[in-house]
């Protein structure tokens, strides 16, 4: 892991022909029943493909992986306004988080983005710092030298129980049995190996049942926690830095019921298997570099001494940066990112519709 080796810049991006070259001689058969039994073969496929916008169908949904990073910042950044989120992500998750930041669009997204930014604000972070470090020393002093643990479980609890801290400052206890099924659950019906992640959510299937009775048990449970909430007197919300407390300081026009519940799930979605996954990959990695875990330890050793960690010692770990954005390049745990274009666009030379 030589976190000071300049990445090479790639070859220009390879567009051959007319129109985007499609995956398998029969795509809607072939891509379907690819992703359905290895998703990573199927990305894998897609990527060493000689082009690098790359066609595919696969269970009545069709569009293009664009693998070129130029592409990639072509979509994303310099033609980002003739592009929308689309209508993949609101037919799979519009019920759940439909109206929270992840999905929402253009002038909303902006009202809503500017309503939470006191959430990230430097002295609420501050408080979070707090948070995460005692859940942190919480979660080690589990755990003995020499002792052998599936570290994923760990973190994902980890990570449950701080942002059950932050976002409603309740012991994730007292709501984990409502927040743990939903989470498993939509993990379930997200998972491209799944039948149930290609069907409308109302067709019974086991999974789907699951979901909507986890997310029934979680606006109920979240019913109850804010109407706990507005039982206390103006000087106990006032006391709370959490973001529940945030969200029901707005108005109704930019908060009501169903706006708040999808922002907290949107929280919860965001920011739970994407921090495990990437602190459980952080633990892989530095176990098997043992002379990039000796370098980040001489850091924190030197940096931290035998205090306790604050948000701004951050800025004091520039290695501790570095192994993060390596964990993160080699293993993102949000490796794919869905845009449709609002308007016929050009794009490595394609010509691409809305459609």
């Amino acid at each position: 892991m030589d976190t000071q080796q300049a990445i090479p810049k790639p070859p220009e991006p390879v567009t051959p022909g007319d129109q985007p070259p499609r995956l398998g001689r029969v795509p809607f058969v072939d891509n379907t029943a690819a992703m359905l039994r290895d998703p990573l073969g199927f990305y894998d496929r897609a990527g060493a493909h000689e082009a690098d916008i790359v066609g595919y169908s696969v269970a009545g949904t069709t569009g293009c992986f664009v693998c070129h990073p130029d592409l990639v910042e072509q979509v994303l950044v310099t033609d980002a306004d003739a592009y929308e989120k689309g209508r993949l992500l609101q037919d799979t998750l519009g019920q759940f988080i439909g109206e929270g930041l992840f999905l929402l669009e253009g002038e909303e997204w902006q009202r809503q983005r500017t309503a939470l930014q006191p959430a990230f604000y430097r002295e609420r972070i501050a408080a979070y710092g707090d948070t995460m470090t005692a859940f942190a020393d919480r979660t080690a002093a589990g755990w003995s030298d020499g002792q052998r643990i599936d570290v994923l479980p760990h973190m994902q609890s980890l990570t449950l129980n701080i942002l059950g801290k932050t976002l409603l400052d309740v012991d994730i206890e007292t709501t984990a049995d409502a927040l743990e099924p939903l989470l498993d659950a939509l993990r379930k019906r997200l998972d491209p190996r799944s039948l149930s992640a290609y069907l409308p959510l109302w067709v019974p299937t086991g999974t789907n049942r699951a979901v909507n009775r986890s997310l029934a048990e979680f606006q109920s449970t979240l019913d109850d926690v804010i109407a706990a909430r507005q039982r206390e007197d103006e000087r106990a919300r006032e006391a709370r830095d959490d973001v529940l407390s945030l969200l029901l300081s707005l108005d109704d026009e930019t908060m009501d019921r169903e706006r708040l519940g999808h922002q907290l799930l949107t929280f919860l979605v965001a920011g739970h298997d994407t921090t495990a996954l990437t602190l459980t990959y952080a633990w892989f990695l530095l176990a098997n570099n043992p002379e990039c875990q000796q370098r980040l330890h001489e850091e924190l050793d030197a940096t931290l001494g035998n205090s306790q960690p604050t948000p701004e010692d951050l800025f004091e770990l520039p290695y501790l940066d570095a192994v993060l954005n390596e964990v993160l390049r080699l293993y993102p745990p949000a490796f794919t990112v869905f845009r449709q274009p609002t308007e016929p666009v050009t794009l490595g030379g394609y010509e691409l519709s809305t459609e």
